[in-house]
């Protein structure tokens, strides 16, 4: 039951929650790499990707990527959270972006 409701409040911060340009980021175990971007437009259903339960997507403009191994052990730690959709600290956001080279707005 847990679960269930965890899935559905992270949905719903998915579609309710994030906006236009805000900061997002998303990692690849198999390369170590976090790429870096800002959401575009609101959420979208692309029924082509039901089958692999990954049709709402957010469109984002990608800014680059930092590897995991290049940040600071505080932040490697911050970044370790098991939820799909979850806040970072600020001081966490600001190495990731600094290291991205990009200024926050």
């Amino acid at each position: 039951m847990r679960t269930a409701q965890s899935g559905a409040a992270q949905m719903w911060r998915f579609v309710n929650e994030l906006a236009d340009g805000d900061a997002v980021l998303t990692y690849s175990p198999a390369l170590r790499r976090y790429r870096v971007g800002r959401i575009t437009d609101g959420a979208v259903h692309c029924p082509q990707w039901d089958d692999e339960k990954m049709s709402l997507v957010r469109p984002v403009e990608w800014l680059g990527e930092v590897c995991r191994d290049d940040l600071s052990v505080a932040a490697q730690r911050a970044l370790g959270s098991v939820a799909t959709l979850f806040a970072v600290s600020e001081a966490c956001a600001a190495e990731i972006f600094e290291r991205v080279g990009f200024q926050t707005a």
